[in-house]
């Protein structure tokens, strides 16, 4: 009997129509066939319906992955607060690619309102992928950690637009204020004092 589609491929297809769906929006893509953004949702859905939820966290697994294991364990040889990662190397990769999908396609292509907010999602992906860390860093192989490591700069980067804004002050003779948002984000100031 034919087999349907294996998790790894749902996730590639969807990280893969994400990034198409995301070039067309912007102007990027060129002459496109009709239903880019219906098949990039149903790709987008068919791969959500497959990751596998653990508490506050979301990952992908291949079929034959067994479930229901912990998410870390604690590994006494490396002290306190020391994890030993205990996911594979498609697990992580799978995970970066759904994480990039995720992140990287457009809002519209989903429609508004249809009570799936993937990039609200994608906090408990980004937790997982860093749960799942060697504690060198990096994850299995170098294949993996550069897939973990592009979805994770892809999320990072979208947290990053969020609007942040703060007003500093001081009192002092002469009155000091300053606004802080996110262009000021990795910036140091110095303000001389009077």
């Amino acid at each position: 009997a034919p087999r349907g589609p294996t998790n790894y491929a749902r996730v590639l297809v969807a990280h893969n129509l994400a990034v198409a769906a995301r070039l067309l929006s912007s102007g990027k893509l060129g002459e496109v066939q009709e239903g880019l953004g219906g098949s990039a949702k149903a790709a987008f859905e068919a791969m959500m319906d497959v990751g596998v939820r653990q508490g506050d966290t979301l990952h992908w697994a291949p079929e034959s992955s067994p479930s229901g294991a912990p998410l870390s364990k604690l590994v006494d040889a490396c002290g306190p607060g020391c994890h030993e990662a205990h996911a594979s190397g498609p697990e992580v990769e799978m995970t970066g690619y759904a994480l990039s999908a995720m992140v990287g396609i457009p809002p519209a292509i989903l429609g508004q309102g249809q009570g799936r907010d993937p990039v609200a999602e994608a906090l408990g992906v980004a937790r997982w992928l860093l749960a799942e860390r060697s504690p060198s860093g990096g994850w299995r192989s170098t294949q993996d950690t550069v897939v973990a490591l592009e979805g994770l700069t892809a999320y990072a980067a979208l947290r990053g637009r969020v609007e942040e804004h703060a007003r500093l002050g001081a009192r002092q003779r002469v009155p000091l204020q300053r606004g802080v948002g996110a262009d000021h984000r990795e910036v140091v100031g110095i303000v001389e004092q009077p």
